[in-house]
């Protein structure tokens, strides 16, 4: 998708944050994964565009 090499990938779960408390229900966001991504040297994902 970005034209890019990966050097390494690494995920972790994160746990999903209680809310507030409605009435007698506590509400909880869901758990899910993030991905940190290790690019080769001299590759660079340009996410802003470009300036003009």
């Amino acid at each position: 998708m970005f034209n890019v090499e990966v050097e390494s990938v690494s995920v972790v779960n994160v746990k999903g944050k209680a809310k507030g408390i409605r009435g007698r229900n506590r509400g909880r966001r869901p758990d899910w994964r993030k991905a940190y991504v290790r690019l080769k040297p001299g590759h660079d994902i340009d996410f802003i565009g470009p300036v003009e």
